[in-house]
């Protein structure tokens, strides 16, 4: 550094020579508030620490005790949040109340999942309906054609003809492609319902009539649990009786008349729910996702109607069929449908609606 910007600096110090820069401070006594009772507690409520086993005077926070905390939470010079077991408690409300969100969020995601599959059945099933509808009008014609002269056929043949047997292959052919066509159009139709107060344990007893005395019910026990109470719901009695007796059969047919074939039914205030169960060689769980599905079938001469007309019958009376199933140890397939509710219930859902309207207004 040259003289001249030394003699620069030591020109600049000079200035402040004279500078004070002495300070003088004054005593100053400030009291804090003295706390009354009642403020104390509500501090100590607030922080979880009013019950004299949760005041554990850990002294986390800085202070003796719990109260010395409540005490400088009420003058100003402490929050209450700074408590450790308080944050710990806190933190585990937290959790748990984010666990619940979560299982509610699965729970809501999974119900999102069905709806959308079921959407989804439903666009394809009523595409598939109008078209089954069309097929089946354009093959009733040349079937009625055919087993017209099949059957004139075989009043020309003389009882010892060898083709009679022939003739008799085209009028059974004919005669359950006619059944398909039926299948089909009542697949399409989706007869309108007819409904009325019914009773399920009723239907499921006319069901049972119709079929104990099949020679494929010979072998098979019939086990019955219906609940005595079950209440009154609105169906058309008619097409849940062919939704029982579909799936009834099909059990029989899936056990080789053998086995048992139990039959439940329950409720609550809600619903009521039928269990058809049986003791067959279950469904393989590769295909148990189609089973409902129109023309799937796994049998040599069935049609893969009978489920999926089912399946609508349930859907149109806002119900619902789940299905078990295991391997070697039979399936169960479950009819949930919904109970009305009753006219108290509804005149208690009116009044509110209309308290409701009235208030925004």
């Amino acid at each position: 550094m040259e003289k001249q910007d030394v003699a620069k600096v030591i020109a600049e110090l000079d200035r402040y020579e004279n500078v004070d820069l002495s300070r003088e401070f004054y005593n100053m006594e400030e009291k804090l508030p003295v706390p009354t009772e009642e403020q104390i507690r509500e501090v100590l409520r607030k922080i979880d620490k009013l019950p004299p086993h949760k005041n554990l005077d850990c002294r986390a926070c800085g202070y003796p005790t719990c109260r010395d905390k409540a005490i400088a939470v009420v003058q100003g010079i402490a929050e209450e949040e700074y408590c450790l077991p308080y944050l710990l408690e806190q933190s585990k409300r937290i959790y748990q109340q984010l666990e619940k969100s979560h299982r509610e969020l699965q729970l809501s995601h999974q119900e999102l999942e069905k709806a959308q599959f079921q959407l989804i059945r439903a666009e394809k099933l009523a595409a598939l309906g109008q078209l089954a509808a069309g097929v089946a009008h354009e093959i009733n014609n040349p079937l009625a054609t055919i087993t017209i002269y099949a059957h004139l056929l075989m009043k020309s043949l003389g009882a010892d003809d060898p083709r009679r047997e022939d003739v008799q292959l085209i009028i059974s052919e004919a005669s359950r492609t006619k059944e398909i066509v039926q299948g089909l159009l009542s697949f399409a139709r989706e007869k309108k319902l007819e409904v009325g107060p019914t009773n399920v344990n009723e239907v499921l007893e006319d069901v049972l009539g119709l079929v104990v005395n099949q020679s494929i019910f010979h072998n098979i026990k019939i086990k019955k649990s219906l609940s005595p109470g079950i209440p009154t719901i609105t169906a058309d009695a008619t097409q849940l009786k062919q939704v029982f007796l579909n799936i009834i059969l099909n059990a029989a047919e899936a056990m080789g008349g053998k086995g048992d074939l139990t039959i439940t039914t329950t409720q609550d205030r809600k619903h009521v729910k039928i269990k058809i169960q049986d003791t067959g060689p279950g469904i393989p769980p590769e295909i148990l996702d189609r089973i409902f599905t129109p023309f799937f079938t796994t049998k040599a001469k069935g049609t893969g109607l009978g489920l999926a007309i089912s399946y609508g019958i349930v859907e149109r009376h806002s119900g619902k069929i789940d299905v078990e199933s295991k391997l070697d140890k039979g399936s169960s397939f479950i009819i949930t449908l919904p109970v009305p509710e009753s006219k108290e219930a509804q005149n208690k859902k009116a009044k509110k609606e209309t308290v409701v309207f009235q208030n925004t207004h």
